[in-house]
């Protein structure tokens, strides 16, 4: 059975400090897709002290930071964006997977509604703090670099993969459908797709004790040139994503 008990780190268990992280990162993420988040601590919360860790502290979270304000439905101004963009930056040092530049060039090229819709795309099943929590320990709870990382995520999930309009969406039956295409190149792809799920080259089976889904990957399976590096990634995205909608409670990662 899965525990019940939140990770530290995790909604249910953030410390004071952490908290103030996750409201400090919606405010930052709302101001580029276009939503008003309240950053405003309960009157009875204190900082925490800044020579405590997280570990030493106990308290945890009881409620959610996400939210809106206002209307969301008015549109931003033109240049709210870019204004934004300009107040965040990470060093050269700190950015050797060029992700700053990733984040600069979508948002110039997406409008904020572009951004929160793909955002909503991302959620699925997820809990939108739960979401935010993870580019945030990715980071080290560093706020600039946990939303940069995210917004450049959001333009490879809606430009280089289509993950949530076309892998997700239209899935196996997709698949299927545009091996029939005329088009040599897509049907390449597609049948390549379906192949792979054909000989079981990885799927989900069961959970464990502690209620992760299980991903079982047949590497023998997998032989280079066999398919089409585009099909294979797609397939290899198709079952994050699928592992990703198996998640229950506060399990947040697969086992494989």
């Amino acid at each position: 059975m899965s525990s019940t008990k939140s990770p530290p780190g995790h909604i249910g268990n953030l410390t004071e400090e952490q908290e103030t992280k996750l409201r400090e990162a919606w405010t930052l993420l709302g101001k580029f897709i276009g939503m008003k988040v309240e950053n405003t601590a309960a009157p009875a919360e204190k900082a925490a002290p800044k020579n405590e860790t997280p570990v030493q502290e106990k308290k945890k979270s009881r409620r959610s930071w996400f939210g809106f304000g206002g209307n969301n439905n008015d549109p931003p101004t033109s240049d709210s964006a870019s204004t934004h963009s300009n107040g965040i930056s990470i060093t050269d040092g700190d950015d050797k997977y060029g992700t700053m530049k990733d984040f600069q060039q979508t948002i110039a090229d997406k409008t904020p509604e572009q951004l929160r819709q793909t955002l909503w795309g991302m959620l699925k099943k997820d809990h939108p703090d739960a979401l935010l929590l993870r580019f945030l320990r990715a980071r080290k709870w560093d706020v600039n670099k946990a939303v940069i990382m995210l917004i450049s995520t959001l333009r490879w999930r809606a430009d280089q993969y289509h993950v949530d309009d076309d892998i997700i969406l239209n899935g196996e039956e997709g698949a299927l459908k545009k091996a029939n295409d005329s088009n040599a190149s897509d049907k390449r792809v597609a049948s390549d797709f379906i192949a792979q799920y054909k000989m079981g080259k990885s799927f989900v089976h069961g959970i464990d004790k502690e209620g992760r889904p299980v991903s079982v990957v047949r590497v023998k399976t997998h032989k280079i040139g066999a398919h089409s590096n585009e099909a294979v990634e797609k397939f290899t995205v198709h079952q994050i994503e699928t592992a990703r909608l198996m998640l229950q409670g506060n399990v947040e990662t697969v086992v494989s």
